[in-house]
C-alpha cells in the first residue's frame, strides 16, 4: 500500500478532503452512493480499477435498493479493503489471515464512526436520520420522489462523511504504523 510520509500533515488533510469533496460531487451530479464514494480513491490514490468500480454499483441504496447497509458505506469498506489488502490472496496462510483481521479493524473503526454520526449502518434509518423519513427504492413511484435533487442532495454529506472515514483511515492511520 502506498504510504503517505512524503506529504505534511496539511497535504494529507487536504488529499483526505479532495477525496470526500470528489464523493460529494459524483453522488450530487450521477447518484449511486456506492460507486460515488469508492471511485474518488481510485481517481486520488489509484486503489482498485474498472472491476472495483463496477463491482460496487449494485450495492447503492442500501444493496440494489433494498434499504440494507448503506451503499455509501460499503463503497468506503471496499475502498479499506483494497488498500489494505495483500493484493495476493493465499487462502489460509498466515498472511491471509493476518491481513484479514487488519482489514477488519479498519472497517470496525469506519463502521462504529459511521454509526455514531447517524444512529445505524442500514440505509432506510441513515435516510430517516437525514431526511426524517426513508423511501422504498424499489417501488418505482417512491425512488421518483426521493431522486429529486432538493431530497436527494442530502446523500451528498453522506457520501462525504464516509469517503472522509476511509480516506482518513486509509492516509492517516498508514503513518501510525
Amino acid at each position: 500500500m502506498r504510504h503517505f510520509s512524503d506529504m505534511d500533515g496539511k497535504q494529507r488533510q487536504l488529499l483526505i478532503a479532495q477525496i470526500a469533496s470528489t464523493a460529494r460531487k459524483l453522488e450530487k451530479e450521477y447518484g449511486a452512493c456506492s460507486r460515488c464514494t469508492l471511485f474518488p480513491f481510485q481517481e486520488h490514490l489509484a486503489l482498485g480499477g474498472e472491476e472495483a468500480y463496477l463491482a460496487s454499483v449494485p450495492f447503492s441504496g442500501g444493496v440494489a435498493g433494498n434499504g440494507e447497509v448503506c451503499g455509501a458505506l460499503i463503497g468506503a469498506l471496499m475502498a479499506i479493503g483494497l488498500a489494505y489488502g495483500n493484493g495476493e490472496v493465499v487462502w489460509g496462510s498466515e498472511e491471509d489471515r493476518a491481513t484479514f483481521a487488519d482489514v477488519r479493524v479498519h472497517s470496525n473503526r469506519v463502521c462504529d464512526r459511521f454509526r455514531e454520526r447517524f444512529g445505524s449502518l442500514k440505509c432506510t434509518r441513515v435516510q430517516t436520520c437525514i431526511h426524517g423519513r426513508s423511501w422504498d427504492l424499489r417501488d418505482p413511484e417512491s425512488a421518483a420522489e426521493f431522486s429529486k435533487k432538493e431530497i436527494h442532495d442530502k446523500c451528498g454529506d453522506v457520501v462525504y462523511f464516509a469517503a472522509e472515514l476511509a480516506a482518513k483511515e486509509i492516509i492517516l492511520e498508514t503513518e501510525a504504523k
